[in-house]
């Protein structure tokens, strides 16, 4: 079922006497802005039908009618500029007689996942808009994101889920710290070496890189899991398989260097019944293959910051490694959803030598 678009007023203080056409960033944010959020408005439904906890369906009623908000607001300004309105995802990407893929405990981590993302995206959007009106849209969802974030988080600390659930150690690592400032004074000692050796301790900001990495590779592997599990596509499947191991690889990774510092690490989720042992697709494979793809493009950024963030050179090395595989990977991906034809192609700018060329009626 095709989803319909009705006018949005963007309230602002702001009187604006001049009205400028969306800019090439607007228009890219908000064409995405209706991609992704068309895509979790589905999810979100499917999650809604089949979760138990009455805290995690207020959670996912309250997330389902922003993201229709958002995907209509979006169309809403492409529309008044005229630009095409994405087809995104519709009822019929989805299957809500499919039994249940996930547990209530990772519908939780999933969005506040997705929350994440969802403000580092925003974020950047609002940075990248000129337009008053725009400007207002992404500020006003940046607080409805906040306000979610809050919600998420205390759902999880009622239910002890942010301190421990099931061996899963999910709030980061405690650390002690001198009492002192102090200046670097060796720089082989604190950069450290490619190929190990003795190293200087791990800085907060390289502890926190490495942790959330961890946490959002294991929410990223779940996802996965279920989607290897109930896809009919033999090309998918194996692309979803590679994706699961390398996720897996990170999480090992990323886990023997806290550990390597004496640092606890949360530990795999795959034994606590994250996944079901359902067969049957909830999503169709191109709502699958658009939200790994989403994942790719968040996960590279990721590794960006986290290699930013990174002193010592073992862990400089790691990134970047991950940043090529992650890169190769994602082109795989791409290459997929173009050959099944499941890429919608996003706003491009006009062919001008195109238009030149064409016959003259």
């Amino acid at each position: 079922m095709e989803q319909t678009v009705n006018p949005v007023t963007i309230s602002t203080d702001i009187k604006v006497t001049h009205m400028s056409r969306l800019t090439s960033s607007e228009i890219g944010n908000l064409w995405r802005m209706y991609m992704n959020y068309t895509m979790l408005s589905c999810v979100m439904q499917v999650i809604l039908k089949h979760t138990q906890d009455p805290d995690i369906k207020n959670i996912c009623e309250k997330v389902l009618d922003m993201a229709h908000r958002r995907a209509e607001v979006s169309a809403h300004f492409l529309s008044q500029d005229n630009r095409s309105i994405p087809r995104g995802f519709t009822d019929e990407d989805i299957d809500l007689e499919a039994p249940a893929l996930y547990s209530d405990m990772f519908y939780l981590y999933y969005l506040k996942n997705m929350a994440r993302i969802g403000l580092n995206v925003l974020s950047m959007a609002l940075t990248m808009s000129t337009r008053l009106d725009v400007i207002e849209f992404f500020k006003n969802e940046i607080a409805v994101s906040l306000d979610l974030w809050s919600l998420i988080a205390k759902v999880m600390l009622e239910k002890g889920i942010m301190i421990r659930q099931k061996g899963i150690m999910i709030r980061p690592p405690f650390m002690e710290t001198l009492d002192e400032v102090r200046y670097v004074q060796d720089k082989d000692s604190f950069v450290g070496s490619i190929w190990g050796g003795s190293r200087r301790p791990l800085l907060s900001g390289e502890i926190e890189q490495l942790f959330f990495g961890i946490i959002s590779n294991e929410v990223g592997k779940t996802l996965l899991t279920g989607f290897h599990q109930v896809t009919p596509h033999d090309q998918l499947r194996d692309y979803i398989k590679k994706g699961c191991d390398l996720s897996g690889d990170m999480i090992d990774n990323f886990s023997s260097k806290l550990r390597d510092g004496g640092i606890t690490s949360p530990m795999h989720w795959d034994a606590y019944g994250a996944v079901t042992d359902s067969t049957t697709p909830p999503f169709s494979d191109k709502l699958m293959m658009f939200h790994i793809n989403m994942l790719n493009t968040i996960g590279m950024a990721n590794y960006a910051v986290s290699l930013g963030s990174a002193f010592r050179r073992d862990l400089v090395a790691m990134y970047g490694r991950y940043m090529s595989e992650l890169a190769l990977y994602a082109a795989k991906g791409l290459d997929l959803a173009i050959e099944n034809g499941w890429l919608e192609e996003p706003p491009s700018y006009v062919d001008r030598q195109s238009l030149t060329n064409r016959t003259q009626h």
